[in-house]
C-alpha cells in the first residue's frame, strides 16, 4: 500500500518529471529544419506553444486528433501557399493559367505512376500511398469523365510524347531527376512523390521536378526541401477527390490532406485556384474515402489569436507558479529530514 504522504510525494515529483521532459522538447532542435512555408503556418504560435525539433500536426488534416487539451484553445493555424517559380514570367503566368482554366474549364488527360503494389490488410505507407494512387485511377473512370491513364508497374512515364494533354500528374519514384514526359495543360496539377524535389525554384542546374515541372508549364505542384518522408505527402486519392468535386481550392484541398506543419514540405500555385468550382468533375456525394466530407477550411471559425495567446500565457503562468510551489516543499521536506 502507498501512505498519502508517499502518494503526494509520487505526484509532485512525477509532476516534475514531465515538465522537465516537455521542456527538453522545447528546446531540442533535433531534425528542426522546416521550409519557411510550412513554418509560416504557426505564425501566431509563440515559442513553447510546440516544439522546435521533428514537426507538428496539421490542424486542418481532416483526420487530424481533436485538442487533448479541452482547457485551452489552440492558436489558429494559417494556410501558405507560394507564387513562385525559375522567373518572374513563369510566377506570373501561374495566375494566368489557373484563370483560364477556371474560364474555360481544365481539359486534358489524368496521368497516374503507380508501381503495381497488391493490396494487404496491414499495408505499410508505401503500400498504402500505391494503393491510393491505382484507387485514384478507378475513380477518375467510375466517377468523372475524364481519361486516366495508369502506369502500374516500375516503370515510369519518362520520354517526350508519352503524356500528352496533361491535366493531372501524380507518380513516383525517381529521386531529383526530372523526366521530360509531360505536356501541361494550361492550370495542370501534378506532384512527384520524392524527396528534395522543391529544394530550389530558383538555383540552375537543379534537376528536381518542382523546378522543371514549372519550367514546363505546370500550373500547382509540391514538394519537399528535405526528407518529409512519405507520409507528409497528401495521399493521392484525397487530395485530388476533395479538388474534383469544385468545392474547395487549392490551397484547401492540399491543408485537408496534409498530416504536418512545421516541417518540409512546399506548396507552389495560386491558393484559391478551383479549376472545378464552375463545373465539378465529381458530386461530392462520391467523397466516400472519407467518413464525413471535411469542412472546407474558409467555411471554418478563425480564433482571435490574441485571445488564445492570453489563455495560454496565464496556463503557462499557473503551471509554472504550481512547479516552484513543489519544489519548494520538497526543498523544506529535505531540510527537515537533515535537521
Amino acid at each position: 500500500m502507498i501512505s498519502i504522504g508517499e502518494s503526494n510525494w509520487f505526484t509532485d515529483n512525477m509532476g516534475v518529471f514531465v515538465l522537465a521532459a516537455m521542456e527538453l522538447e522545447l528546446l531540442s532542435d533535433e531534425s528542426s529544419n522546416a521550409s519557411v512555408d510550412s513554418e509560416l503556418s504557426l505564425l501566431w504560435w509563440e515559442w513553447g506553444d510546440y516544439p522546435l525539433a521533428w514537426r507538428h500536426p496539421n490542424p486542418f488534416y481532416h483526420a487530424g486528433p481533436a485538442s487533448k487539451n479541452k482547457f485551452i484553445r489552440d492558436p489558429p493555424a494559417l494556410m501558405v501557399s507560394r507564387l513562385d517559380a525559375p522567373t518572374a514570367e513563369l510566377a506570373a503566368q501561374l495566375d494566368d493559367h489557373a484563370m483560364e482554366a477556371e474560364a474555360n474549364g481544365l481539359t486534358g488527360s489524368m496521368y497516374l505512376d503507380a508501381q503495381g503494389m497488391p493490396a494487404k490488410e496491414r499495408p505499410d505507407t508505401y503500400r498504402k500511398y500505391d494503393q491510393s494512387l491505382q484507387h485514384l485511377d478507378t475513380f477518375i473512370t467510375e466517377q468523372s469523365g475524364y481519361r486516366s491513364v495508369l502506369e502500374n508497374t516500375k516503370a515510369r512515364f519518362d520520354h517526350p510524347g508519352q503524356t500528352p494533354d496533361v491535366a493531372l500528374y501524380i507518380g513516383w519514384y525517381r529521386l531529383r531527376h526530372y523526366e521530360d514526359a509531360f505536356a501541361f495543360r494550361p492550370g495542370a496539377i501534378g506532384y512527384h512523390m520524392a524527396s528534395a524535389e522543391a529544394v530550389s525554384l530558383h538555383q540552375s542546374g537543379v534537376t528536381g521536378w518542382c523546378k522543371n515541372a514549372l519550367e514546363h508549364g505546370i500550373t500547382a505542384t509540391l514538394g519537399s526541401v528535405g526528407e518529409p518522408y512519405l507520409d507528409a505527402f497528401p495521399e493521392p486519392l484525397e487530395f485530388s477527390a476533395l479538388l474534383m468535386t469544385g468545392q474547395y481550392t487549392l490551397l484547401e484541398a492540399y491543408y485537408l490532406t496534409s498530416r504536418w506543419v512545421s516541417w518540409r514540405m512546399v506548396l507552389v500555385g495560386d491558393p484559391l485556384y478551383n479549376p472545378w468550382k464552375q463545373k465539378p468533375a465529381v458530386k461530392r456525394s462520391a467523397l466516400r474515402m472519407f467518413p464525413l466530407a471535411p469542412m472546407a477550411p474558409s467555411d471554418q471559425t478563425f480564433a482571435d489569436p490574441f485571445r488564445a495567446q492570453e489563455e495560454r500565457r496565464h496556463l503557462y503562468a499557473r503551471a509554472r507558479a504550481r512547479l516552484d510551489d513543489i519544489l519548494r516543499r520538497q526543498e523544506r521536506a529535505a531540510q527537515h529530514k537533515t535537521s
